[in-house]
């Protein structure tokens, strides 16, 4: 199996917090014709948690129909409210969407609560089924052993995105699930995770960093495909300068979309409410780091 990049795209909204959906095309068109390998809507990156079902339903089809097909696509369908977890679930099916689900969050969970959660929608709904697991946002981690229980009793339980600090963790994974579960695939969701990732077997990264930096995403997965290491060693050199930018403000989405707009997308820049402040200098510092990443792969 050849490494993929997945981009979990910004979503892209009026200064009402309403949906542009002309935008979001403008962003879809921008990543596909740059090379990605497929997308990831309403994801952490995407914002998902400010929009209600009815809107989340509806950027999913129309991005869909935007789409047309040429690159696959996963849509994050995670609510407070397991019905509507289960509603947009079956919804992104319909469309033929692969449902990325999110470990539930705020009370935290156990290893049987997670089992208990993720057994229950793969057995309510019929499509694909990709787990979500984001220690950092939920309180909770999957294990090896309840991810393989989950895989072994669901088929249509089909990957996982692993964002975690300890790329250990998702070794362990692959280590557990690649022999005894055939086509099974973990993706990392830190971007400078992506050479231990499909070196230890597993399918690449779906990256936040994708954004602002499809065409150096596209190149490393490129060069790892095609065994270039003299080119894989650069791009993964500029993916770390690119890692400086996670650390600049809590919500990067605000600082994605900006430095999108160097590239002429013409979007609207703001983030969710409350998360528009940038404090002085911290966009200057991510374009010089944007800046200083390009330089590195030419």
């Amino acid at each position: 199996m050849k490494a993929r990049i997945f981009t979990p795209t910004v979503t892209i909204f009026d200064d009402n917090q309403k949906l542009d959906l002309q935008a979001n095309a403008r962003v879809l068109d921008y990543l596909i014709n740059s090379g990605i390998d497929g997308v990831l809507l309403l994801g952490s990156t995407g914002e998902f948690s400010a929009f209600s079902l009815e809107e989340r339903k509806k950027l999913v089809e129309f991005c869909v129909k935007k789409v047309d097909g040429r690159v696959p696509v996963m849509a994050g369908v995670t609510s407070m409210d397991f019905n509507e977890t289960l509603e947009m679930t079956k919804f992104v099916h319909s469309l033929g969407v692969k449902a990325m689900v999110l470990m539930p969050y705020y009370f935290g969970a156990n290893q049987k609560n997670i089992f208990d959660y993720y057994d229950a929608v793969a057995k309510k709904t019929d499509g694909d089924i990709y787990i979500y697991n984001y220690p950092g946002r939920t309180t909770c981690e999957i294990e090896a052993a309840t991810l393989l229980n989950l895989a072994l009793q669901n088929p249509n339980l089909k990957g996982i995105k692993d964002t975690v600090g300890n790329v250990s963790h998702t070794k362990e994974l692959i280590k557990a699930l690649k022999p005894k579960v055939e086509g099974f695939e973990i993706y990392s969701g830190f971007d400078d995770h992506f050479i231990d990732n499909v070196t230890a077997g597993g399918a690449g990264c779906i990256s936040g960093l994708s954004n602002i930096a499809p065409v150096i995403w596209s190149g490393f997965v490129k060069a790892y495909n095609e065994n270039d290491l003299t080119n894989l060693a650069k791009y993964a050199k500029a993916i770390n300068k690119l890692m400086e930018i996670y650390a600049l403000d809590i919500n990067f989405s605000l600082i994605f979309k900006k430095l999108m707009n160097l590239e002429g997308l013409e979007i609207n820049e703001r983030a969710i409410f409350p998360y528009n402040f940038l404090a002085d200098g911290l966009f200057e510092k991510a374009r010089e780091i944007l800046a200083s990443a390009k330089e590195i792969i030419k």
